[in-house]
């Protein structure tokens, strides 16, 4: 406790320090965007070469650059765009509009973010990803995915095979927290997780952070990833659309008034559900469909003020099988029907609002909306007929299974440069959550007129309440830190839970082409993910931290180094520990479908640990680019009830992972790319011994199995090789793309889950072994594209 108050109260002082340094300087603030469609351009550099200052774009293009001379000589740089040569001579401070111009979309623009950037910068730990990358990599089934492309960076990790969740650096999927627009997204995948809800048309920029957290993002303990949507061109309509085996979607954007206001409307859908009612009666398979629909509205009021809104919603529907029979028994006839149905889904909404207030300070507010709801409904219906009278006796049975998190939240940003080698944000916002993790209806009718209900329905309501200030203060050419402090509270059942969280990154040029870097993070988390398989489909149920549980925390502490050999070829190393405390688990065998309380269900006040060392190597210029990363890494939990409270291995704790991406430009119309995926496998509980206290009964035993530590087995090393291949063609009136795609092209067979089973070996019908069931085969596919 008194090692956080010194580093808070040393953070404090280099921002009061930042504060209070003044001078006089000219100013030159605005925005860099494309110049064909008025789309913002976030990460964009700029350089004054007569004053030696620099800097970035902001998540809303937004720039200052301040100097003691009046005259500028700015040179901007984009990645996919010509460099921008500016001179300007002020006479008074000036908003600015620097307008890009796209350069040949070419494979060799394609790589994880720009080198200059992760040289010189202070962030560590964090990757920018452009969507050329994304696009240009193989598809599962002809979907391109942005978290199946951020899995394959060091320290990230996915859960089992083909799925979308994030594994970061030993965190579980409910620590990493994804921001659509600055909206949080509650469950990210469609199709039980093989495909995101993100969809790549609608996207302009991802960025990951797995430490070295700055003061302004908070509430998960591993990772943020950050999605910016398109704002829609602002010059004249386009659109795009694509067809594969999994799904069609269309994109279309432009000006609603020329140069003021912009639209964007994405939708896709899947058509499995089509060709299972076309070719397929109902009752043969389960009818699956999904949909997600993503649209963006803004209004430039003046060269100071932007408004925008932005709205995503989408929903996964199964319909199980349908079964019905038929009996007769003497005078009697028996009817059973039985339906069942399953969906979840997310809507998010948000109203946000830009503004330049000074030539100093710039303001983004916003009014945000989330929910995420999970339902599993259940029909029997019985019916009895008196086939000598005629007289029908019925019964029904419903049962409604609910759960969902809903959030209301506000929230403002500044970023204040007082002065050159100074970019001071701070911020405030809060958040009102209201969970439902179980809310169970169950109904039982009879043709008598009776009836008997039962109604379960947890519901909690939390007030989560932030403020941070962060300095990214240039201390001289060589050292630049970034100090800041969040603070966090969280209100629930009458219960207050308060948080400083420190944060401290920096960086030190060593020579012009090796830096290094280091960083310390505290952060904190309010919600914990209780994931259920006793419901028929895995359930993600969000719970808070309450009276009786406490809200999770983890210490970060990281260190690494970039070296640049040339402008094309980069290397970087980093070294990681992180601390948790007050984890918790669920217990295996509870079920969430009864009325007693969640907390007595899981384990509580755990432990956890992960250290790790990831590598990576990336080529991003010439014909053949692409990276090559590494990962050895440990991850470790210890409750006081599971293992005799000893540490014992995460689940998802792969000692080695090891990630290759090959993108290769064959001619100006076909290129190819080419990824390889080897980790070690995931840890498993296996039976450690197995009695039979009474011997055989009619050929048959009564077996105890004894379980001695959780996860004491690992499960064979996971690796996978997918091809793909683009044949662009530049037609009259339009863009169009052919995608061929293959997923596990070698077919090795990857364990998807494994269990207990029975076999009759030797005559004994009891004989458990363990079962191992893979998932994907060799999966070839092809998808089609068109821009116009």
């Amino acid at each position: 406790m008194k090692n956080r108050i010194k580093i808070s109260a040393f953070i404090l002082l280099l921002l009061i320090n930042g504060v209070s340094l003044s001078g006089q300087y000219h100013t030159i603030n605005g925005y860099v965007e494309d110049s064909g469609t008025g789309e913002r351009l976030i990460g964009a550099i700029l350089y004054d070469s007569v004053s030696g200052n620099g800097c970035y774009s902001n998540a809303y293009g937004y720039f200052t650059l301040k100097s003691k001379n009046k005259h500028f000589q700015i040179a901007c740089s984009y990645l996919g765009y010509d460099t921008k040569s500016i001179r300007v001579t002020l006479l008074n401070d000036t908003i600015f509009t620097v307008k890009m111009n796209p350069g040949p979309i070419t494979l060799d623009e394609v790589i994880i973010k720009d080198s200059r950037r992760g040289l010189r910068s202070s962030e560590i730990s964090t990757v920018n990803m452009p969507l050329a990358t994304i696009k240009s990599m193989p598809m599962l089934m002809g979907e391109t995915d942005i978290l199946k492309a951020l899995q394959l960076l060091p320290g990230v990790q996915s859960g089992t095979e083909g799925t979308g969740g994030l594994y970061v650096r030993g965190g579980g999927p409910d620590q990493t927290m994804i921001f659509l627009d600055g909206i949080t997204v509650y469950n990210p995948g469609h199709l039980f997780g093989f495909v995101s809800i993100f969809n790549p048309d609608a996207i302009k920029n991802v960025s990951l952070i797995k430490g070295g957290f700055p003061a302004r993002y908070g509430g998960r303990l591993s990772s943020i990833v950050d999605i910016s949507m398109k704002e829609g061109n602002i010059k004249e309509t386009h659109a795009e659309g694509s067809i594969s085996p999994v799904s069609s979607k269309l994109m279309i954007e432009g000006p609603v008034i020329r140069d003021k206001s912009s639209y964007l409307i994405s939708a896709r859908s899947t058509w499995i559900d089509l060709v299972i009612a076309g070719f397929l009666k109902k009752k043969d398979l389960p009818v699956y469909n999904f949909y997600d629909v993503t649209a963006k509205v803004n209004f430039i009021f003046s060269e100071k003020n932007r408004i925008y809104f932005s709205l995503y919603s989408g929903r996964d529907r199964i319909h199980g099988i349908s079964t019905s029979s038929e009996t007769i028994t003497g005078d009697y006839r028996y009817n059973i029907d039985e339906d069942q149905f399953y969906g979840w889904g997310n809507i998010t909404s948000c109203l946000r609002w830009n503004r330049i207030i000074n030539n100093k300070l710039f303001c983004n507010s916003s009014i945000n909306y989330s929910n995420y709801n999970y339902y599993d409904d259940k029909y029997f219906y019985n019916s009895e007929t008196n086939l000598k009278s005629d007289y029908v006796r019925n019964e029904n049975y419903e049962s409604e299974f609910h759960s969902g998190i809903s959030d209301v939240s506000i929230k403002s940003d500044f970023d204040y440069q007082p002065v050159t080698g100074h970019t001071i944000k701070f911020g405030a916002g809060a958040v009102y959550h209201i969970f439902t993790p179980n809310a169970l209806v169950s109904l039982v009718k009879s043709s008598a007129d009776t009836s008997l209900a039962t109604k379960n329905t947890f519901r909690v309501n939390a007030l989560e309440t932030s403020g941070y200030i962060e300095d990214e203060i240039e201390l001289n050419s060589r050292l630049k830190v970034n100090a800041g402090l969040r603070f966090s509270g969280f209100l629930v059942e009458d219960k207050f839970y308060g948080s400083l969280e420190p944060r401290l990154s920096g960086r030190y040029l060593l020579t012009d082409r090796i830096t290094l870097k280091a960083a310390y993070s505290r952060m904190k988390q309010y919600v914990h993910l209780l994931t259920s398989s006793r419901v028929t489909f895995s359930t993600d149920l969000w719970v808070p931290c309450t009276a009786k549980i406490s809200p999770e925390t983890s210490d970060q502490v990281t260190f690494g180094s970039v070296y640049t050999f040339t402008n094309s070829l980069e290397f970087s190393i980093e070294a990681y520990y992180k601390t948790m405390n007050d984890i918790i688990e669920y217990s295996e065998g509870s079920s969430f479908l009864d009325n007693s309380n969640w907390e007595s269900k899981v384990e509580t006040n755990g432990r956890g640990r992960t250290y790790g060392i990831e590598i990576l190597l990336q080529k991003s210029s010439g014909k053949t680019t692409g990276w090559l990363g590494y990962t050895l890494a440990w991850s470790q939990r210890k409750f006081e009830d599971i293992s005799f409270g000893e540490w014992y291995p995460y689940k998802y704790d792969r000692r080695h992972d090891l990630s290759l991406l090959i993108n290769r430009k064959i001619t100006e119309n076909i290129d190819a790319s080419l990824t390889w995926e080897f980790s070690s496998g995931d840890m498993f509980t296996i039976i450690s011994q197995v009695y039979e206290p009474l011997g055989s009964i009619n050929n048959s035993f009564l077996r105890i199995q004894y379980f001695k530590n959780r996860n004491n087995y690992r499960l064979p090393a996971y690796h996978r090789m997918d091809i793909g291949i683009n044949f662009h063609k530049q037609k009259k009136h339009y863009y169009r793309t052919w995608s061929l795609n293959v997923y596990n092209i070698y077919n090795h067979k990857n364990v998807f889950f494994v269990y207990y089973g029975n076999d009759d070996i030797h005559g004994r019908k009891d004989i458990t072994i363990l079962k191992k069931y893979t998932l994907f085969p060799v999966l070839p596919s092809i998808a089609y594209n068109i821009r116009f």
